[in-house]
């Protein structure tokens, strides 16, 4: 691939890869199978499909190319297949124009030839189509090219239906588009006579699964590639809210709140402006979207009710400088330049062409953007369309939640939103798209927060709290690994080169690779002194070729005989780059040149690429430079930290990936955002002294009985502090343990007291004992307290109903913590805090 998978996409693609594979040797019409891939909207499906296509073709570390295999892509809508087929070439490594086609009218072939990806939308396959009859020179009808193909090719052609990007707008198109594709799962009759066996092998590409099982039936044999939504949210791939604006007020306030959105839209551009400006990042130019309504059925010539000229006027008399005519664009389905009643042109862009587009600024739209389109830079958008079109709105959302720089901002966590206005939505319609996004179930439903703009609100940094932000950068929180296989050479690899660039570690690249080059050769040797391994080089540096004459009077086989002959330099070269991937990163080439480097015969040349090609063969000799790889990416991390938190956003957001994709738990510093973005909820009083407050120096949350009774306390002997909120980028996380893995723990408190001339910070954590996770999280913030304890105040967990109290475990006290990790359930917890706990107005400082 061109672009670098993130580790979810990695994974997913080993796994789509996997299951291919076990199913095309069995699959057949009489036996088919199907696989789902399921991801959330951001997951980037498309992608670990191309991927899953150029590693079934190309081959990989295991499997040997495979061109006969014939991919047959189906979409509901030309315009995805035009974005896909964009999309793969811009990707992959051996996907280009010469082996992906998109299937037109005039298509007409017996049979899909081999190496191929054919794209296919079903608005081409009805009975009126040119592609569904022959006639006008066409032998074959594209049922008849597919039957040929699964009869020549059986299991070698792979059906992948992308039915996640459903744009149907009318139940009917839905009802079609279905049916159509149930033919490539049912097998489809014409007349009498079976037209196209089903498919033996099919792919499926949803957001749901529900919606592809409710189209596949039970009639076949079912794999599950599911990502999940968390894996998405962690990559900083989408956006982490969307805030709804909108007015209770019965008045008419469409232009009002028009004029509201251009002047946030306004504000966004400036925020993004001065961001890129501190990071030294590529310019983002946010875009306004403006969703209008459609004209009445049967007005001629009018594409939209809506009063464009007004909407234009409007927006250029809230911009500093009104925008050339060029900055407005409309993608409605006429696809034409577009005549307002004003005497204005605005220009027809199509949505795959929006992002690229440096120009526009505003696009107009119906409901069809909402189809074939990912635009990251869009961040504000205004609807004039009535309530009843919730749903509409709800898939819009999920092609509006790309992160313009696929990262999660630290600096200022507004860029981490989108926004939209809702002028004609009362409370309950605003809630009932909340609804729709949160569902799990919702075919378009992004993995982030979705609230009213009535409960948003900005926090900045208090005034006088530079001091206590220079000592939390101080305090460590930490990465927990995901479920990713990725290998470990890999991830040495990027991060040398990384230290390289960033000018920590010049050096680094060279290190790595002789450290992993030098454990490789060292094992080599070692294997040379073996006479069973020289023996299976000989083996495989010759190979022997039977002569057999046969009689044709006789008709018996009259002399047979053997000769030997030594291996094509071909030959043992592609032994050996297959060999050399299962280490990865060109290591194989470089142990290679490393070991022929005074050598100037040709056939031990050879004979050295024999040698690694077995090596590499061995999995307990990949094990090994993984564990040494592993070891020296655990230190480089450790010894760099401070660096790399000194680096730009972008920079940082390398290892950040790195550190997700190790085997344990990996320190990282925690950055603390300028400005943050946080949920006010309502009948909420004002609290004091909070690191992070409104325009009057207050803030306000929802605290559970537990967490206002240590609040009440602490608050009054604190200078500041914190409630650290769960799962954002500036969270302080904590890891345990739990079934087997890893999770993070999001301790409620930081509180900050001085002392002398120093800022103590103290970690509190009110989490009763009875919990089902409580004696993981306490285990996990003793070892944490156990690591750290030097540099901070005190880190405690609190409970209450410890006989009728509420107590304190001090988890820097090494005999508390070590009864803490001897804890096997919550019973036993409790007797901890009976026999340990302080009572909670104990405060600890004493």
């Amino acid at each position: 691939m061109k672009i670098e998978l993130r580790e979810f996409q990695e994974e997913a693609v080993e796994k789509l890869t996997q299951k291919v594979r076990d199913y095309q040797p069995v699959a057949t019409p009489d036996d088919p199978k199907a696989i789902i891939l399921s991801a959330p909207t951001g997951a980037g499906k498309t992608i670990i499909a191309t991927a899953m296509i150029e590693r079934i073709i190309g081959g990989d570390a295991d499997h040997e190319e495979n061109w006969d295999t014939v991919f047959l892509w189906i979409t509901d809508l030309p315009e995805l297949n035009k974005q896909t087929y964009n999309k793969m070439i811009k990707a992959s490594d051996i996907l280009n124009s010469l082996n992906l086609e998109i299937i037109n009218s005039s298509f007409n072939h017996r049979a899909l030839t081999p190496g191929q990806v054919y794209f296919l939308n079903t608005q081409k396959l009805g009975k009126d189509r040119l592609l569904t009859s022959r006639g006008d020179g066409r032998q074959y009808t594209i049922w008849e090219t597919i039957d040929n193909t699964i009869i020549e090719r059986v299991s070698q052609l792979i059906v992948i239906i992308d039915e996640a990007h459903r744009g149907m707008r009318k139940p009917k198109d839905e009802k079609h588009a279905m049916s159509i594709m149930q033919r490539f799962l049912n097998g489809y009759q014409l007349e009498g006579y079976k037209a196209m066996r089903q498919a033996p092998l099919v792919v499926g590409i949803s957001a749901t699964p529900e919606r592809f099982l409710k189209l596949l039936g039970t009639s076949r044999g079912l794999e599950h590639v599911p990502v999940k939504a968390i894996d998405v949210k962690n990559s900083g791939l989408i956006k982490k809210n969307i805030v709804l604006f909108h007015s209770e007020d019965n008045l008419r306030k469409d232009m009002t709140l028009l004029r509201v959105a251009t002047q946030h839209w306004i504000d966004y551009t400036k925020y993004w402006a001065e961001y890129c400006l501190k990071e030294n990042d590529k310019p983002v130019t946010p875009i306004f979207v403006v969703q209008v309504e459609n004209a009445p059925k049967g007005k001629k010539g009018t594409f939209t009710v809506t009063d464009l000229d007004q909407v234009i006027i409007a927006i250029n008399e809230e911009m500093p400088n009104s925008l050339s005519a060029n900055a407005f664009a409309h993608a409605f389905d006429e696809s034409v330049p577009y005549d307002t009643t004003g005497n204005r042109t605005i220009r027809y862009i199509a949505p795959s062409q929006i992002n690229e587009d440096r120009d526009v600024r505003v696009v107009f739209f119906k409901t069809a953007l909402s189809t074939g389109w990912d635009c990251p830079r869009a961040e504000t958008m205004m609807s004039f369309r009535k309530a009843q079109d919730s749903t509409y709105i709800a898939q819009l959302i999920g092609r509006m939640i790309r992160t313009p720089l696929a990262r999660t901002i630290e600096r200022d966590e507004r860029l981490n939103s989108v926004s939209l206005f809702l002028p004609y939505y009362n409370l309950d319609a605003v809630n009932s798209i909340i609804r729709k996004l949160n569902d799990p179930e919702h075919e378009f439903v992004p993995p982030i927060d979705v609230q009213s703009n009535s409960n948003m609100v900005t926090l900045k940094r208090a005034d006088g709290t530079d001091p206590i932000f220079e000592n939390l950068k101080e305090i460590p929180s930490y990465e927990i690994p995901s479920s990713s296989n990725i290998k470990q050479t890999r991830r040495l690899m990027k991060l040398s080169q990384a230290l390289v660039q960033d000018n920590i570690d010049e050096s680094a690249l060279d290190v790595s690779k002789k450290n992993i080059l030098g454990l490789l050769k060292k094992k080599l040797l070692s294997k040379r002194d073996d006479s069973k391994f020289n023996k299976e080089v000989d083996n495989k540096s010759n190979i022997r070729i039977t002569t057999k004459t046969y009689d044709l009077i006789s008709q018996e086989i009259t002399n047979e005989s053997y000769s030997y002959t030594k291996l094509a330099p071909e030959n043992i070269n592609y032994a050996f780059e297959r060999a050399g991937r299962k280490i990865g990163e060109g290591l194989h080439k470089d142990l290679w040149k490393l070991l022929v480097k005074d050598i100037d015969n040709v056939e031990k040349i050879k004979r050295a690429k024999i040698e690694i090609s077995l090596l590499l063969s061995d999995p307990n000799i990949i094990q090994s430079a993984e564990e040494k790889a592993e070891l020296i990416i655990d230190k480089w991390l450790e010894k760099y930290n401070s660096q790399i938190n000194q680096l730009s956003e972008r920079r940082k957001s390398t290892y950040g990936e790195i550190r997700r994709t190790g085997k344990t738990p990996t320190e990282i510093p925690v950055a603390y955002p300028d400005s943050v973005y946080w949920l006010r909820p309502k009948d909420t009083k004002a609290l004091s002294k909070h690191l992070y407050v409104d325009d009057k120096g207050d803030f306000f949350d929802e605290f559970n009985n537990l967490e206002t009774s240590v609040l009440e306390i602490e608050i009054k002997d604190s200078i500041r502090w914190l409630r650290n909120p769960v799962h954002k980028s500036w969270s302080l996380a904590i890891p345990y343990q739990q079934n087997s893995g890893y999770k993070r723990n999001f301790p409620d408190f930081l509180f900050f007291r001085k002392q002398d001339d120093r800022i103590i910070i103290d970690i509190l954590d009110p989490h009763g004992h009875h919990h089902l996770d409580a004696v993981a999280k306490a285990q996990g913030l003793a070892k944490y307290a156990e690591d750290h304890q030097y540099s901070l105040g005190r880190i405690q967990v609190i409970s209450d109903g410890i006989n009728g109290k509420t107590k304190r475990l001090d988890l820097k006290n090494s005999t508390v913590r070590n009864k803490v990790h001897n804890v096997v359930n919550s019973q036993q917890l409790k007797v901890v805090y009976e026999e340990y706990g302080l009572d909670l107005e104990d405060c600890g400082l004493n």
